[in-house]
């Protein structure tokens, strides 16, 4: 699903909820980026961001390693590094493992 297609479905959500005031896609598009922008922010300056039931971005430390490349049968040193990672809640994690639909996928 694209940043698109997310974002008309979070404004066919809220005008089902009559609570909600009206929202169009591009207020909607922009509150995905600036999410998207606090979140990887934040993760990059070291700190969690935790969703009650969906889940965690977190900066995971990556020890240094070493890797080969085969086309030229090189040894490379990959140096230590932090990268994102996202922890899913208990929630998230059983609602999605008990979904009996999967992705349209190809045979490999």
């Amino acid at each position: 699903m694209t940043k698109d297609q997310l974002a008309q479905k979070i404004v066919r959500a809220i005008d089902k909820d009559e609570t909600l005031m009206d929202v169009d896609k591009t207020t909607v598009k922009a509150v995905l980026n600036a999410f998207a922008e606090v979140v990887t922010a934040t993760v990059a300056g070291g700190d969690a961001v935790t969703l009650r039931g969906f889940g965690s971005f977190v900066p995971a430390r990556k020890a240094a390693k070493k890797a080969r490349n085969i086309a030229k049968g090189e040894t490379l040193l990959i140096p230590a590094h932090t990268a994102p990672r996202f922890n899913p809640s208990d929630e998230f994690y059983q609602r999605v493992r008990q979904s009996t639909s999967l992705p349209n996928s190809s045979p490999a």
